[in-house]
């Protein structure tokens, strides 16, 4: 009986070894047809495919240069003003003009006293006349003393001084001629003119009071030559030239200007640069102190690509967009240079743009680096 349990053990114990060969067979059978699977699947996921592809649309990518414009202010001032000045002295009779008054090149505007001067000219006047005479006088004299001093009747000492008096006497005649032509000239510059069109800004003076020579009696300014100063920056200035015609608003109205002055004289501290327009006013409406609104062009030698501003994704890290190459989608980081309209104007920080390739303006935002896509 004994035996038998012996026989039986071994007999269960062959069989389990004979078995236990097909069950890792079979085991290992499982695993190499589930990495197979696995395998497959990954090989199948990676293959593009029509449900996996991001419908965008896209838009060419241009290489412009940008018109870069900078609004600046400015203040109207009048570019010609002058402090009239007497060139004699004496009491005003009459101011003939008043502050605000517009007035004509020529126009008097005030009149000193000149009662002394011009009996001054009648007295010169005389004196004149009477050199005038005494000069007939001597140049007879001469004539007939010339004559007989050739028929040898006189001396030459006696022609000789008839011809020493009529010279004396010319020259006589002439400085009084001269003296009373300086009165003239003095009565003349008792009354005061304008130097130019304009008008007049200030009376310095009032009638009855004295003025000196060289004292201020009016401040005018001409009105149709205007100018405004404004400061800008180094770049601005560098991209102006003189003779430039551009536009400026003063009241709601556009008016013509020139560049007529860029002033190398900056701003130590704003690091600003005076530029001066002169603006054509040809109806004499506007007046100083005026704003004046202008907008200056900075020129820029580079190119940059140009794209439509709406394409464009800020993020935690930057600006970027994304461009379709090849059935997908390449994210390109980009520094903004400047906007115009509906463009923006980008510069790529990594990698590379190019006129050729197209940027996603719509769809970008579900998009991935790779992801692939199909342009509708």
């Amino acid at each position: 009986m004994r035996g038998v349990k012996i026989l039986f053990c071994a007999v269960v114990l062959l069989g389990i070894w004979i078995a236990a060969p097909d069950s890792a067979l079979s085991t290992e059978k499982q695993e190499n047809h589930k990495k197979d699977s696995t395998e497959k699947s990954q090989e199948k996921s990676q293959q593009p495919s029509k449900q996996a592809q991001i419908l965008v649309e896209t838009a060419p990518i241009l290489k412009e240069m940008p018109n870069q414009s900078y609004p600046y202010i400015g203040s109207l001032s009048f570019s010609k003003k002058s402090s009239l000045a007497s060139e004699v002295s004496g009491i005003i009779d009459v101011i003939l003009v008043k502050e605000g008054e517009r007035v004509k090149k020529g126009t008097p505007l005030a009149v000193l006293n000149n009662e002394l001067l011009h009996n001054e000219i009648l007295s010169k006047e005389a004196s004149l006349k009477q050199a005038k005479a005494q000069l007939a006088k001597t140049k007879k004299d001469y004539v007939r003393y010339k004559s007989l001093y050739e028929s040898e009747s006189i001396s030459f000492k006696e022609y000789e001084d008839a011809l020493f008096d009529m010279q004396a006497q010319e020259g006589n005649m002439e400085s009084i001629a001269n003296s009373l032509a300086s009165l003239k000239a003095q009565e003349k510059k008792k009354t005061i003119l304008a130097p130019y069109d304009g008008v007049i800004l200030k009376k310095l003076l009032e009638e009855g009071e004295w003025v000196a020579i060289g004292a201020s009696v009016f401040d005018i300014a001409e009105v149709s030559a205007l100018e405004a100063t404004f400061e800008v920056s180094f770049e601005i200035l560098r991209s102006l030239k003189e003779g430039a015609v551009l536009e400026v608003l003063i009241a709601q109205k556009k008016y013509q200007a020139t560049i007529s002055a860029l002033i190398p004289l900056g701003d130590a501290k704003a690091r600003t640069f005076p530029v001066k327009l002169s603006i054509e006013d040809p109806e004499s409406e506007l007046i100083e102190g005026l704003e004046v609104q202008a907008s200056f062009q900075l020129k820029d030698d580079k190119g940059y690509f140009a794209i439509p501003r709406d394409c464009i994704l800020p993020t935690a890290e930057g600006n970027v967009i994304f461009v379709a190459e090849q059935g997908r989608a390449r994210r390109i980081p980009i520094v903004i240079k400047s906007y115009q309209d509906h463009k923006a104007f980008v510069v790529p920080l990594q990698g590379d743009l190019d006129k050729t390739d197209r940027v996603i303006v719509q769809g970008m935002e579900r998009l991935k680096d790779g992801d692939f896509i199909r342009e509708s």
